[in-house]
């Protein structure tokens, strides 16, 4: 055939692959509603519509009620509100789709080079598959978007006179819609750099480009200023840099979008973020190749993105964008050490085989897709499996939790998990005000550490927040993980909160009030005579399904102390999929918690031989063997456990307390102090550490745990009264007099510590 007929295949087949790519993006931006913050900007969208402005002060919670807030993404609010009233779920996923699908023509416009077609093809896939999963509606859409036709706008269109025209109008959308409208600044500014370091050998036409980028610059910082908030808005991001550099990458430890995408665990696996690293790889060979004629200003815009990226997974995407446009820009070079391997092929065999590439590029595209395809869930509301595209996410929101608080048009302020808030704000608000949600820079550090105190069981906090903000109800969602047991096992024995709500998605008190009484008195739940929902065996089938519902209840009455319930959802889960690991390892924690040794090794053991990883299971497992006297065994667990950060202080509680077991009182003592902090709920495990000790008649050692109990600010009472009979055993009747009396101080109706006050004064 002829040399023509090959190249005009070669191209219909490019431009295949290329509808390829772009249908594999557009099936991508079809992902269901399963963004947390979404359901905040509703609330907040709802709010400026009904009322007509913009606050510049919270408005949503009861713990920082009338804060200064500088609300950056209030346009976008209006729009999702807009949208979701007219046409609901499908309309959002339709603009999602559209905002994605536009963001990637912009794209492809940058790129696309019609004599490298396959380098263009190869290249908008690899941006596609390193940013698929950032294809959520949220305001970051929109940023894609304006960083994409910015680069676009200056690389291609430079030379036009209308530029700064239209590069001010577009900041003034970008800068009321999110806090990233900085990068507007930014992009503008490197080839201004740029022409600025390269000015000595400027042209006329240059010097007319130079002073267009410095009116666009100019005009830009000026629309950033043209938001509801002025100065303050414009000065946002600066101020949210700032934290992120001090004290608030606390946050990136506890949310899983800020967490850095690249860690020496994952550095050279081909298993996390290929498509980034190779990105990362491509583009910087491409730079280092050309580094002679690299632009200062490219340069600077490639390093500022690719560290912006390392900071958080959630900023992948945007070094994917700028890796295509420096690639496209300076990857011609990086093809010349592979030419010889062509160098001896005729024109035709060229085309054939670049025509079989992309015809693979198809396959691979079609067989991802369908992968893909089959991703999602079992419902068990209507025993049908639902797809991970399209609609609401029904695994990541508390949707029954919320749906009993509108049916019973409950009103108050909430406690509530973090993960909950934004939720609880878009279904609930104006109802209820939550105490946190998805604004961590609002929150602050401060605060946050307070809820984290609560969420991790510091009960006198949780009594001063109940009255410091009125709180009347507490909704602590179960779909990310378990409810912190401490936290759960306190509140479900006070009486003045009434369980009203238990699913699988979470648990609803209501403080007994007079406002709260009529829902009480309909819905109080008596948990310890709660019903294991029996699942259809018949309608679920031969099908694969993960109980997850029994699962999350399981653990939380196991946290409530109602270990035979827990039992009975667990035995439900392996009923319906006989090797779920989920259930094997709350059933040994529920055997181990009831004494129940044999059971719970046996379960357990179970579940180790599923997921080896599971850092609890060994932490449970160390525990039966501490609890059989096998201390070697239980000491090899531990030491796994305790390689895990998230672990590590459980891991190092148990090792003090066997090594204080085996009278091996310095290492005991030595793991009690690894312990990174001492919060509150550490209280019992120290005090049951101390104990063992005094026991055994070691009382220096005692009295040196008890003084690291000090540090919980828990029972002080009880360890300064400890500690006095540490003083006693070792004959120091003042010391011991003086810890006596500190007990009365806290505590003047300790009858216990009058008792030996008055030996001691007869002894005397």
């Amino acid at each position: 055939m002829p040399l023509t007929f090959w190249k005009i295949l070669c191209h219909l087949l490019g431009w295949v692959a290329m509808g390829g790519v772009f249908a594999f993006v557009i099936f991508m931006a079809h992902i269901e509603i399963k963004d947390l913050d979404l359901w905040l900007h509703l609330a907040m969208g709802k709010f400026i519509a009904q009322n007509g402005y913009v606050p510049q002060e919270d408005v949503l919670s009861c713990t920082i009620s009338g804060r200064p807030w500088v609300n950056h993404e209030w346009l976008f609010q209006v729009i999702v509100y807009q949208i979701f009233e007219r046409w609901g779920v499908d309309g959002l996923t339709a603009m999602q789709v559209l905002i994605v699908t536009v963001t990637f023509v912009v794209l492809l416009f940058l790129g696309y080079d019609r004599e490298k077609q396959l380098n263009s093809i190869i290249l908008l896939l690899v941006a596609a598959l390193a940013s698929w999963d950032r294809f959520i509606y949220r305001p970051d859409l929109f940023s894609q978007f304006f960083i994409v036709l910015y680069i676009y706008l200056l690389l291609k269109h430079r030379n036009k006179g209308w530029l700064p025209l239209v590069l001010f109008f577009l900041q003034i959308l970008w800068v009321n819609t999110h806090g990233f409208f900085i990068w507007g600044i930014i992009i503008v500014l490197a080839p201004l750099l740029g022409e600025w370091f390269t000015r000595f050998r400027t042209t006329a036409r240059n010097r007319d480009e130079y002073a267009r980028l410095k009116r666009s610059l100019v005009l830009v910082i000026i629309a950033c200023l043209l938001n509801p908030m002025g100065l303050q808005g414009f000065l946002y991001p600066l101020k949210v840099l700032t934290g992120v550099l001090g004290e608030s990458k606390i946050f990136f430890n506890r949310i899983g979008e800020l967490e850095a995408p690249l860690s020496w665990g994952n550095l050279f696996s081909l298993d996390d973020y290929v498509a980034y690293k190779l990105l990362i790889l491509w583009s910087g060979l491409a730079m280092g190749v050309n580094y002679r004629c690299m632009k200062v200003g490219d340069f600077l815009l490639w390093v500022l993105f690719l560290f912006f990226s390392l900071s958080a997974k959630r900023n992948v995407v945007f070094f994917a964008f700028i890796a295509y446009w420096i690639i496209g820009l300076y990857g011609e070079n990086l093809k010349s050490p592979f030419k010889f391997i062509f160098a001896g092929f005729t024109p035709t065999f060229k085309l054939i085989l670049f025509s079989l590439v992309k015809i693979l590029i198809v396959v691979f595209l079609i067989t991802k897709g369908e992968q893909i395809s089959y991703h999602g869930y079992f419902d068990f509301d209507t025993y049908e499996r639902k797809s991970e595209f399209g609609g609401i996410c029904l695994r990541n929101f508390p949707y029954r939790a919320a749906d009993f608080l509108v049916a019973h048009n409950i009103k108050g302020n909430f406690l509530n998990d973090f993960n909950s808030g934004a939720y609880l704000l878009g279904r609930c608000f104006p109802n209820i005000k939550v105490s946190i949600d998805g604004r961590t820079e609002l929150y602050g550090v401060e605060f946050f550490k307070e809820y984290d105190e609560i969420w991790k069981g510091n009960q006198d906090l949780f009594r001063e927040w109940v009255k410091r903000y009125n709180l009347t109800g507490i909704m602590f969602g179960s779909v990310f993980g378990p409810i912190p047991e401490s936290f759960l096992e306190y509140v479900s024995k006070l009486k003045d909160w009434v369980l009203v709500y238990f699913d699988y998605d979470g648990v609803i008190f209501l403080k007994d009030n007079a406002a709260n009484q009529k829902i009480i008195t309909q819905y109080a739940i008596d948990i310890k005579k709660w019903q294991v929902p029996k699942s259809d065996i018949h309608r679920i089938g031969l099908r694969h399904v993960e109980p997850y519902q029994h699962a999350n209840r399981a653990f939380s009455l196991a946290s409530m102390q109602q270990y035979d319930r827990a039992l009975e959802e667990g035995f439900e889960a392996i009923r319906i999929l006989p090797n779920y690991q989920k259930a094997y390892k709350i059933l040994g924690y529920c055997f181990l918690k009831k004494g129940n040794l044999e059971e719970a090794f046996r379960t357990l053991r179970v579940a180790k031989l599923f997921d080896p990883s599971d850092k609890e299971v060994r932490y449970n497992l160390a525990a039966v063997y501490e609890q059989k006297n096998d201390f070697e065994k239980a000491i090899q667990q531990a030491e796994i456990v305790r390689r895990d950060p998230a672990g590590e202080t459980l891991a190092l509680f148990l090792l003090s307390r066997v090594y204080a077991r085996t009278n091996q009182f310095d290492l005991s003592l030595k793991s009690l102090r690894s312990v990174g902090k001492i919060i509150p709920a550490h209280a019992s495990d120290i005090q049951q550490i101390g104990d063992i000790i005094y026991d055994k008649g070691q009382y220096p050692y005692a009295l040196e745990t008890y003084r690291v109990a000090l540090k919980t600010q828990r029972n002080l009472a009880q360890f300064h009264y400890r500690m006095g009979l540490c003083y006693v055993a070792m004959q120091k009747p003042m010391l011991a007099k003086e810890e006596f009396e500190k007990v009365l101080s806290i505590d003047p109706n300790h009858d216990e510590t009058k008792k030996k006050l008055e030996e001691m004064a007869t002894s005397l």
